[in-house]
């Protein structure tokens, strides 16, 4: 079969798995870090794991089952130069700007206005919870001890 592109669309990292979108408008396909063809590439996707966009090269194979997707082998990470990638990161490069000082004042105009302080008020006071215990009702009404058991009229 002649060699795939693709993007990868998901990544999961503690089971080292994910799935790529293949470009030439195929299903989607399985992946897994150990397909991956550099032994070099294989160690940095075990730590780091392939990332969201990453484009690879690779083989679509039938799954063993013969059932589910088609699975990626022999991946290579598009820009991979052996040894370290090619900027993995998500964002576009950018040069670097000036630091500013973190102590620098704005102007007043900049100035947020206090906000207005509530008035706290005291908690309204909670009445007493009563008991619910027969036993103690009894006993509050003249009865006997209340351990022992009430008798009917």
């Amino acid at each position: 079969m002649p060699r795939e592109r693709g993007v990868v669309n998901t990544w999961n990292g503690e089971k080292q798995f994910g799935f790529v979108s293949v470009t030439n408008g195929k299903a989607d396909a399985f992946l897994h870090s150990e397909n991956v063809r550099d032994r070099d590439l294989r160690d940095e996707v075990k730590k780091k794991g392939f990332k969201r966009g990453d484009k690879i090269r690779f083989d679509l194979e039938p799954p063993e089952t013969g059932r589910g997707k088609m699975v990626a082998v022999n991946i290579e990470l598009e820009g991979w130069k052996g040894g370290r990638s090619v900027s993995r990161s998500r964002s576009p490069r950018r040069s670097p700007s000036p630091r500013r000082s973190r102590s620098r004042r704005r102007s007043p105009s900049h100035r947020r206005s206090p906000t207005p302080r509530r008035s706290r008020r005291s908690p309204t006071p909670r009445r007493p919870v009563r008991s619910r215990n027969k036993n103690s009702r009894s006993a509050s009404r003249g009865g006997s001890d209340s351990r022992s058991p009430r008798r009917r009229r």
